[in-house]
């Protein structure tokens, strides 16, 4: 994983979003030298949520939102979205 300042992801924020986007790369952003943010592509971040629910429920917590439908709710296009799915083994509504 990278890191890079503040300072540097605004100047740069077009290039970590498309690394991100493109080749899957997560840029961690630092504030005072300490972690603060996470420059992740939609598509990672919510396979790393739908994992994370499922071994949540695995350990019997309750989630507010399941991965169904936060990928329901969000704005990618129907083609992510069933890409998703497929990986995720979560169902279409």
């Amino acid at each position: 994983m990278r890191t890079v300042p503040l300072r540097e992801a605004r100047d740069q924020l077009g290039e970590l979003i498309n690394r991100a986007v493109h080749a899957h790369e997560v840029t961690a952003i630092t504030r005072y030298g300490q972690p603060a943010a996470v420059v992740v592509s939609t598509e990672d971040y919510l396979k790393l949520l739908y994992s994370a629910v499922a071994e949540r429920r695995e350990q019997g917590f309750a989630l507010r939102m399941t991965a169904e439908e936060f990928i329901e709710r969000s704005r990618l296009p129907e083609g992510k979205k069933a890409e998703l799915r497929r990986v995720s083994g979560a169902t279409e509504r």
